[in-house]
């Protein structure tokens, strides 16, 4: 059986709140057996979305995570907790693949363009998009355009129900 990849997306977080939500969004997903795709990078003061979903992820036993990062090679913005890094050398052409990569796309906490490129990416590519913890103009745009316009949850619970909506929870990770 393959597994399936959830594909977390968004920037720096600015509160301790926001940094926690990101680790256990990160710790739930893999908890369902899924592949934790994200940018890979840690961001300013290792405080991105990217880098504390992958540490979430991480804290399950066999979990497996990838980040797909900007640069051609491993530098000091690498994700540690990423053990599969896909060194794509294309700068923020790259949102191609973390869109697409995934059977379904977070995008997590405040949109910067960014995040709004990869939501719009996933949106025509007609991917399931989720926003959670997104501000208000995020979900007024991303709400209201594509074929099947992204959905907010509000909780933890409701995202991980969502995701299962369109795919299965994988396997148990196991030694």
């Amino acid at each position: 059986m393959s597994r399936r990849i959830v594909a977390v997306m968004g920037s720096d977080l600015s509160t301790a709140e926001d940094q926690r939500a990101a680790e256990m969004l990160g710790e739930a997903l893999a908890n369902e057996g899924w592949v934790v795709l994200t940018g890979g990078r840690i961001g300013a003061q290792s405080t991105s979305v990217m880098h504390l979903v992958l540490a979430g992820a991480k804290r399950v036993k066999n979990s497996v995570t990838v980040g797909v990062l900007p640069s051609e090679r491993e530098n000091e913005q690498t994700s540690e907790h990423a053990d599969v890094r896909i060194f794509t050398g294309m700068n923020n052409a790259r949102n191609v693949i973390n869109v697409l990569s995934g059977d379904v796309v977070i995008a997590f906490g405040r949109i910067t363009p960014g995040t709004a490129s990869e939501v719009a990416l996933a949106l025509k590519s007609e991917k399931p998009v989720l926003l959670y913890r997104a501000d208000d103009k995020a979900v007024d745009l991303f709400t209201s355009i594509g074929a099947s316009p992204a959905r907010v949850v509000a909780s933890l619970a409701e995202l991980l129900a969502e995701v299962k909506r369109h795919i299965a929870p994988g396997p148990p990770w196991t030694s």
